[in-house]
C-alpha cells in the first residue's frame, strides 16, 4: 500500500503516522500522483524549507506519497518519496473520509 503523508515547513516533517494508506492505482485516480512527482529515494524523508520556525504551528502544507518496492515495479514507478500536488485539505476531500492521523 502506498501510504500518504502531511507535511510540515521545517526540520521536522510530520507527526504521528501516514494519513492514509492506499493502492497505486487509487493515489493515480484519486491524488494524482505521477512518475514526475518523484523527490528523493526511500532512504532520506523529503523535507520543505528546513529553516521555518513556524512548522507546526502553520499547519500541514505539503503531501508526500510513499511507494515501496512492492508496489513500485508492478506500476512502472520508482520505489521513494513523491510529491502530490494536492493540499491536505483537497486530499481529505478527494478521500471522502478523515484521515487516519488527526489535522492540526
Amino acid at each position: 500500500m502506498v501510504k500518504v503523508w502531511f507535511c510540515f515547513d521545517g526540520p521536522k516533517v510530520t507527526r504521528g503516522g501516514p494519513a492514509y494508506e492506499l493502492t497505486v492505482d487509487e493515489c493515480e485516480r484519486k491524488l494524482g500522483l505521477t512518475q514526475g512527482g518523484l523527490l528523493t529515494d526511500l532512504s532520506t524523508f523529503p523535507k520543505f524549507n528546513v529553516r521555518s520556525k513556524v512548522g507546526e504551528i502553520a499547519g500541514y502544507k505539503y503531501v508526500v506519497a510513499e511507494v515501496g518496492e512492492d508496489e513500485a515495479a508492478p506500476a512502472s514507478l520508482l520505489a521513494g518519496y513523491y510529491y502530490l500536488q494536492l493540499d491536505p485539505e483537497e486530499v481529505i476531500e478527494s478521500m471522502g473520509r478523515q484521515p487516519a492521523q488527526p489535522v492540526p
